[in-house]
């Protein structure tokens, strides 16, 4: 008689959830790099940039707006010097 062995498998490829991944991920040559995780051999597709959200986007429009508007007021008074 013989004995059939049994694929082996650890925890992690039993319940993959439990795995505390530590990702290897590539260099960024693009807009996504492929990781892979060194535990458990996961892989995901890493993001090389970050969202900015729509607020900051008007966040930052306007402190570029007040910036232009402190500088107008500067040269402003700058002329205002010369008479």
């Amino acid at each position: 008689m013989t004995q059939q062995s049994l694929p082996t498998t650890t925890a992690e490829e039993e319940n993959p959830a439990q795995c505390q991944h530590h990702w290897i991920i590539q260099a960024a040559t693009g807009p996504f790099s492929p990781g892979v995780c060194q535990n458990c051999g996961a892989t995901r597709e890493f993001r090389n940039y970050l969202e900015v959200p729509y607020w900051n986007e008007e966040k930052a429009r306007h402190h570029r707006e007040q910036a232009q508007l402190s500088r107008a007021e500067a040269t402003l008074e700058d002329d205002e010097d010369d008479f």
